[in-house]
């Protein structure tokens, strides 16, 4: 499944999943994954500050000093139980960067049939070695659920 980027007009992969990557029998979905410049979780709420997917540079390496992803994952009851969660970054030649995130969550659903688990997480000065498309991927118990974008560009002089 696909969106259309509205900065570039170039096709990419839409968060919900697809047949192609959420290839396990779990019901979890990825509500909600994306770049941006700060996020945080309180009384419940996501709160969400500049998405982009997008970081120009005039010369590689070059250094972002600072960028979050936030994420909303969808679970049932069923899947109640610790779930080992991760986030990596990975190259254009399909290669782990870098984990940015990797934990185990226990989900919980209490008295509902379904449950929601917010995350936000940070990362400081990341280095990018060359320009190109990098992708972030959120997978639960090493099953990826979502895959998203992020363009590492040379900037016009």
């Amino acid at each position: 499944m696909y969106a259309m980027s509205c900065a570039r007009g170039r096709l990419i992969r839409d968060v919900r999943p697809s047949n192609n990557i959420h290839r396990h029998t779990s019901l979890m979905t990825t509500r909600l994954f994306l770049v941006c410049d700060a996020a945080t979780v309180h009384a419940g709420k996501l709160n969400i500050l500049g998405t982009f997917d997008t970081i120009t540079a005039s010369d590689v390496p070059c250094t972002h000093a600072s960028f979050a992803i936030a994420a909303i994952i969808d679970y049932t009851a069923s899947e109640e139980g610790e779930h080992r969660v991760k986030i990596v970054l990975v190259d254009e030649d399909g290669k782990d960067v870098h984990a940015i995130f990797d934990r185990k969550i226990t989900f919980a659903v209490g008295d509902s049939l379904r449950g929601t688990h917010r995350i936000r997480c940070t990362e400081n000065s990341r280095t990018f070695e060359r320009f190109g498309e990098y992708s972030i991927q959120l997978s639960v118990d090493a099953h990826q659920i979502a895959e998203i974008p992020l363009y590492v560009n040379q900037c016009d002089d």
